[in-house]
């Protein structure tokens, strides 16, 4: 019988510049198809798979504030001065999500945005979105 995986064996790191107290993440790995619905198709849709995978999801977790550099995004998108030639390259960087020991979705990714909350009486929450730039490594070392 198949072990379910739970507790408290995951995590997250996140490219160089995005900070929080990350506890939780969610994702989907897309397979973009073409559609090739035609006339003599009888009103069914069909698809071709055309390549391109890709991983998007979202981290979530809460902000941080202490006497480091914990900001939530890199200096670069957060310094007020205006986007400056090669800032936006701070957006991209390796991502691991690791599902429990042994089990990881790995590669370089671009952190698309970063949605925020904060209520009177409770934690200041983040969700940084992402999106896959490249190949994603999937590691499922079930003997770890």
């Amino acid at each position: 019988m198949a072990t379910k995986i739970g507790g408290v064996g995951g995590g997250v790191t996140m490219p160089t510049g995005f900070n929080g107290h990350f506890r939780g993440f969610s994702g989907e790995i897309g397979f973009p198809e073409a559609v090739t619905t035609g006339f003599t198709d009888l009103g069914f849709a069909s698809a071709i798979p055309v390549g391109g995978i890709r991983n998007t999801g979202s981290v979530s977790g809460v902000l941080v504030f202490d006497s480091s550099t914990t900001q939530p995004i890199p200096d670069a998108l957060a310094d007020g001065s205006g986007l400056a030639l090669g800032d936006l390259a701070s957006c991209t960087g390796t991502l691991t999500l690791t599902i429990t020991t042994g089990c990881t979705l790995a590669g370089s990714h671009n952190i698309t945005s970063l949605g925020y909350s904060r209520q009177e009486d409770a934690e200041a929450t983040g969700e940084w979105r992402y999106g896959s730039s490249g190949a994603l490594t999937i590691v499922w070392d079930e003997t770890t």
